[in-house]
């Protein structure tokens, strides 16, 4: 199925630069606008944003990549002021874009890596963001659990596990310090944690539904499924926020696999089971990115 990609100039002073991905047929009520992953521009590490943009084309979603202020095509909107502030300003001035389109103002951000920051920090400041896709957010924290599961798959060597039966073994200190938070003092990871949890709250306060997705890229930070949970207990994220483990796809979402299985994911998240396989095209480096 053909979609229909335009490439924009918009927000003050046309400083910013975005592409609208539409399908040819009556589009769903729903737009998918893509964050930067880091400084890479708006098609995305591998090009994964344009393949996922054009997936979901064909499933009948519409979308809006672009660059946000200071990356890629775009420029700062407001030199005087912070990159966080301009990235803030940048997201809100593509929604209001999306919105003069026409396309559906009910909008879900999705991002990978650092994309997934921003989109959780701007999703509970403005009301038309009702979803959020995050692909291996890098603020994950360990637990006590994450601790627990490494230990366990510690080679069997009698010299290891003596020490950790005796108590000798450095990740018991760790463990003790995320027990007693208190004990760690009001250090930077203790602020970090504190906004991290802060930004969740919010989420859920708001119920803006999330699909969270964790790569193999990811493991060293996040472990297992329900990790997010025991991190933050008592937010009620276990209402909105689904943790996706995806071991098979890397962190950059390199291979043809990996970004279907997370396309296959998003819309399934959204809608329920597919029946049958979205038409994706063929890649092409002459096409809009």
């Amino acid at each position: 199925m053909p979609v229909k990609e335009t490439v924009h100039n918009f927000s003050s002073g046309r400083r910013l630069v975005g592409i609208t991905c539409e399908p040819s047929g009556q589009p769903k009520p729903t737009t998918f606008v893509f964050l930067n992953a880091g400084i890479v521009r708006r098609s995305g590490p591998s090009r994964s944003y344009v393949m996922l943009a054009r997936n979901l084309a064909d499933a009948g979603y519409p979308s809006f990549r672009f660059d946000l202020p200071g990356i890629g095509d775009s420029g700062l909107l407001d030199e005087s002021k912070s990159i966080e502030e301009n990235h803030s300003a940048g997201i809100s001035s593509a929604l209001d874009f999306v919105e003069g389109q026409g396309m559906p103002s009910s909008v879900i951000l999705i991002g990978a890596c650092r994309g997934a920051s921003e989109g959780l920090r701007y999703a509970p400041k403005d009301p038309r963001v009702r979803g959020l896709v995050l692909v291996d957010p890098p603020e994950l924290l360990r637990t006590v659990g994450w601790h627990v599961r490494r230990c366990m798959l510690l080679p069997i060597r009698p010299v290891v596990w003596w020490k950790a039966l005796t108590g000798k073994y450095s990740v018991w200190d760790r463990v003790l310090r995320l027990r007693e938070p208190r004990r760690r003092g009001a250090g930077h990871g203790t602020n970090s944690r504190l906004a991290y949890r802060d930004a969740w709250r919010r989420i859920a306060v708001n119920q803006v539904k999330c699909l969270m997705m964790i790569t193999s890229g990811q493991k060293e930070l996040y472990s297992y499924r329900r990790q997010l949970f025991q991190l933050f207990p008592g937010l009620g994220l276990e209402k909105n926020v689904q943790p996706l483990m995806m071991p098979a796809a890397d962190h950059t979402l390199s291979t043809a696999a990996a970004r279907k299985s997370v396309l296959l994911a998003i819309v399934e998240w959204r809608e329920g089971p597919l029946s049958c396989e979205p038409n994706g095209g063929q890649e092409s480096e002459a096409e809009p990115g």
